[in-house]
Order: structure tokens, then C-alpha cells, then sequence
């Protein structure tokens, strides 16, 4: 019969075209699942099923058709969008696909890096010839500060100069003495410091025990004096009033001498390029002519004024003036006001070599306890060699100090004898020509620029003529 035969063979292309349809439909709308697309439509009454190997067919052209990879097949690339597998219909305008652009990128890139970091911007044009004027390596340019000030080196004078400082013109550029050097250097300091110089306080500079340092800092010092041995101790009424007797002697008294001893509460208060400061004392004097008194001396108060300032040279103007308030009757104080400007300097020779100096002039004012015939006015002077021996840590230096001074009377005199009358002989050995020398070590250690302690101990020159032999001095400074 041929209906019967015709009939599969129809209904076969009816059941291919339902198939077509619903991959068609399923193309056109990719947000559908692929259950929807497994399941075929009903077959019209009479028509033979789809075989399952027919279904399987159908389900893998129609993930085919969505771009989604079967099971056990490799995934596709997460970049890849499913428009782009979309089959363009022939009316259909083509549409600009958005491909990456890596050369604006980069060039957007480098434009925020140059903003950034102008430096290194391609436009920028490097000059060999201009140096950075960030300082990395202060004093660099300068050969004093690693060498001796005596010696010629290489500094802003041969051209050797950095940015911020400027050039020297110097008068004589002649390195070839010890004088020459050193002016060289002084003109250079002077005239064309070095721009990365900053101020701070270097232990070996000021670890003298006589001298005074010129940097203004605030520190709180404890001083202890032993003088002992003071065969003229009322010299020009400086350290005590006069000598006079308990009671009056039955013989003329001669050979006078007396023991010293002092403790000194100092503290000052600093500024950049000042300071103010009060010293108070308190004394115990053992005299061979009166009882052994104690109490407190005279206080004494003054300004600090910092003049110049460089790497190698600081100098200090420093004024001080006592006031008359111990007992000078028992010998605690000299009875008299008195004022004592001072230069106060220190100078670096070497790396880790300084000279530190003081030059004043004490002036009595009259007082109370003034007398006319003794009292008189002394220029001294002291000077300190600093050597820096070894370092504990690498901010702890152990610095060993040659202490000098010296005293010279301008007039004024002392009481050599004591009479029994109790007068004043007649006439009184007179000051002026005279003067005190000492000479003796001493040693500083500093701990990290915090607190620092030392000694020193100087011996008079002439046996005869001197304040004290030998002269203890012992102390602690805090620094702030």
C-alpha cells in the first residue's frame, strides 16, 4: 500500500521542521533554557516518535547554537560574549563591535605617571649639569670638616660649590701656611657658610670644666670646687671679703691660708641663639685665722647671646652679674656688687678636636664689704683643649680635656699679715702686673647627648703666688 508508506516519510519532515523551528526560536531568544529546547512538540496523531538518538541531536545543536559547551566538552572563554556568536540577519545593520586600545591606555598611563613624578616625565630633558639641592650628604662639599682647620682644602673658594651656597671671592687664596689655612677657612665660614649646616650641640665642644660653652642650651648642672691651699684667698675681695681675725692676735699673724669648698646649683634657660641663667652657692671656708663658717654665697645670674654660628667657629657674648647676698662678715660673700662680661668661643680643629675658650674681665661695683685698697679688677682667661678618646656607643664619647687659665690683676691688693691692733698694714702689697697661673687634665663622659659628667684638676705655676694648689673641680650636667 503506498498511503501507508508515504505517511513516515511526511510526517519524518514535519517532525525535521518542527525540529528547525525550535532551533530557530531558541536562536532568537538566547535567555531561554535548554530544558525548554530539549523538549519537541507534540507530534500530530499517527506520526512516529522521535528516537532518543534524534533528542540528543537536537539538544546539542541548540547549546551549540547558544554557544554553550556541552558536558565533557572544554569551556569556552569567559571573555567571549554570546552576542558574538548571534547569526546577523541579512536586514540587520552591522553593529561596531568595542575592541581594546592599548596605545591611548599607555599613553593615559605615562600622562598620570608624568603628572606623579615630573621627574621622570619623557618630555622633561635631563641635565647632567644640575645637581640635587636636597643636602644627602651635608658638609660634603667642605674639607674642614673632616680634616684639620690648619690645612687647605677643598671648599666653595676652588669652585667647589653646591646649590644654596654661594660663591667665595677670596682676598688671598694662598693655602700654603698654617696662617693662610686657616683664614681661608674662617673667610669661608663667613662669608659663604655651607646651606646645610644645621645647629646642634656637640659634646666635645663644650666638655671643658673651667670654660664656659658658648652653644645656649637649657641645662641643669650640680658643680662641686675644692680649693685648697689659698695662701692670698682675699686677693682683690674676689673670692671672700678681707681677712679679719676671730679676736685680735697678741703677735702679728702671717702665712695666712684657707681651704674652699663650694657647691654651685646652676640652671639655664635656652633658646635658639640666647639663654638666661641663675647660679646659686653654697660654700664652706676653713680659714687659719677664725672659726670654720658654712652657709650660702653669693648668687650670681646673667644672658648668653650667641654672636656667630657655623661648623667650625661658635661665639658667645655672656654677661654675669653678683649680688652681694652671703655673709661676707663670716666670709660667705665678698660684700660687693660685681659684673663679668665674657667672649665665650670653640673652634673645631679636627674631627673630633676642639678648642673651647672663655676671655672676661671681673669688675667690683662696691658693696657693703667693699674696700677701696683691696678690691680691683682681674682679666682672666680659660682655655680647654677637647680630645674625643673613645666612644662607649656610638653617641656616648669619653672626651679627655687639657684645662688652662689664667688671672691677671689690673689693681687692688691683699692683706698678707695680720696685725694685732687689727689694722690694715701699710701699705698693702699691690696687684697690678701680677698674675695666677694653672694647668691640669681632666676628663667628660658624655651619655647620648643627655646627661654628661667629668672631673678635671689644675696645679698652679708659681708655688708662691696662685689661688688654690691644686685647684678639684667635679660636676653633672643635665641636658634639655
Amino acid at each position: 500500500m503506498v498511503a501507508p508508506e508515504a505517511a513516515p516519510s511526511v510526517n519524518g519532515q514535519t517532525a525535521k521542521e518542527s525540529t528547525r523551528q525550535a532551533t530557530s526560536t531558541q536562536a532568537a531568544a538566547p535567555d531561554s533554557t535548554v530544558n525548554q529546547v530539549a523538549e519537541p512538540k507534540a507530534t500530530p496523531e499517527g506520526s512516529p516518535k522521535a528516537t532518543p538518538l534524534g533528542t540528543d541531536a537536537v539538544v546539542r545543536q541548540a547549546l551549540n547554537t547558544l554557544g554553550a559547551a556541552p558536558s565533557g566538552s572544554q569551556a569556552p572563554n569567559p571573555d567571549s560574549s554570546p552576542a558574538a556568536s548571534r547569526v546577523q540577519a541579512p536586514g540587520d545593520a552591522p553593529v561596531a563591535t568595542a575592541s581594546p586600545q592599548p596605545e591611548p591606555e599607555l599613553k593615559q598611563e605615562s600622562t598620570s605617571s608624568a603628572g606623579q613624578n615630573p621627574d621622570k616625565s619623557p618630555e622633561r630633558k635631563q641635565d647632567g649639569q644640575v645637581e640635587k639641592s636636597a643636602c644627602a650628604t651635608c658638609g660634603g662639599f667642605h674639607g674642614h670638616l673632616d680634616g684639620h682647620v690648619f690645612t687647605c682644602q677643598a671648599g666653595c673658594a676652588s669652585g667647589n660649590c653646591i646649590p644654596g651656597r654661594p660663591p667665595c671671592n677670596l682676598p688671598l687664596n694662598e693655602c700654603d701656611t698654617v696662617v693662610g689655612s686657616f683664614l681661608t677657612n674662617l673667610y669661608q665660614c663667613i662669608c659663604c657658610p655651607d646651606p646645610c649646616y644645621e645647629p646642634k650641640w656637640e659634646p666635645a665642644a663644650y666638655a671643658s670644666l673651667f670654660a664656659d660653652y658658648a652653644r645656649p642650651r637649657t641645662v641643669t648642672r650640680l658643680r662641686y670646687d675644692n680649693l685648697e691651699d689659698m695662701t692670698q684667698p682675699d686677693r682683690n675681695q674676689f673670692w671672700i671679703n678681707n681677712v679679719t681675725p676671730s679676736r685680735l692676735p697678741r703677735r702679728p699673724i702671717s702665712n695666712l691660708f684657707a681651704r674652699l669648698q663650694q657647691v654651685y646649683i646652676y640652671q639655664e634657660a635656652a633658646g635658639p641663639h640666647g639663654s638666661l641663667f641663675v647660679e646659686y652657692p653654697y660654700r664652706q671656708i676653713n680659714q687659719s685665722w677664725a672659726p670654720t663658717q658654712a652657709g650660702f654665697g653669693d648668687v650670681n645670674f646673667g644672658i648668653k647671646s650667641l654672636l656667630f654660628d657655623c661648623e667650625m667657629l661658635q661665639i658667645a657674648f655672656q654677661l654675669r652679674t653678683f649680688m652681694p647676698s652671703g655673709n661676707f662678715k663670716d666670709n660667705l660673700g665678698n660684700g660687693q656688687f660685681a659684673i663679668d662680661p665674657s667672649i665665650l668661643t670653640s673652634l673645631k680643629l679636627g674631627p673630633e678636636t676642639y678648642f673651647q675658650g672663655q676671655f672676661g674681665n671681673w669688675v667690683p661695683l662696691g658693696g657693703p664689704g667693699g674696700q677701696s685698697r683691696i678690691a680691683g679688677g682681674i682679666f682672666y682667661w680659660f682655655m680647654s683643649l677637647n680630645q674625643v678618646l673613645c666612644c662607649l656607643t656610638p653617641d656616648s664619647p669619653l672626651i679627655a680635656t687639657l684645662e688652662m687659665d689664667g688671672w691677671s690683676f689690673q689693681n687692688g691688693g691683699f692683706i698678707p699679715t695680720i696685725l694685732p691692733s687689727g689694722m690694715i698694714p701699710h701699705p698693702i702689697p699691690h696687684d697690678s702686673g701680677i698674675s695666677f697661673f694653672n694647668i691640669g687634665p681632666g676628663l667628660r663622659q658624655s651619655i647620648c647627648n643627655r646627661v654628661d659628667f667629668g672631673g678635671a684638676i689644675t696645679w698652679a705655676t708659681n708655688s708662691a703666688d696662685h689661688w688654690a694648689q691644686p685647684w678639684f673641680r667635679f660636676e653633672v650636667r643635665f641636658l634639655f
